[in-house]
């Protein structure tokens, strides 16, 4: 896994930063989709889902796209973040194929 480990540092920091800001609201950080493999390349993107405690609000959501942005540009990469509570995880929403995946086979942070 090449870029696996680096990746996740990444991602610890993303965790780390958004439980900073928005505390024990959130509960899991799991990267999936390629970066998750030995598919990705050094120009992939970092498919994300957040798990929280209880569906944000406006603020928390702009807070959530704030930090990611700046990991971003401190990190020069692209996040593609997905946002889902915990109460949508039994949902047809949470049940959605790239949710289940990301729940089953992605590295959880």
């Amino acid at each position: 896994m090449k870029y696996v480990v680096k990746d996740i540092q990444i991602i610890k920091k993303l965790k780390d930063e958004l439980q900073d800001v928005l505390g024990d609201l959130v509960l899991e950080v799991i990267l999936f989709g390629s970066r998750s493999t030995e598919i990705a390349d050094e120009f992939s993107d970092f498919d994300v889902l957040i798990i929280l405690k209880q569906e944000p609000d406006w603020n928390q959501k702009r807070k959530i796209s704030e930090i990611c942005y700046d990991i971003e540009l401190q990190s020069d990469i692209l996040i593609d973040s997905h946002i889902l509570s915990v109460s949508e995880v039994g949902t047809l929403r949470g049940k959605q194929p790239i949710f289940q995946r990301a729940i089953l086979e992605g590295i959880h942070v």
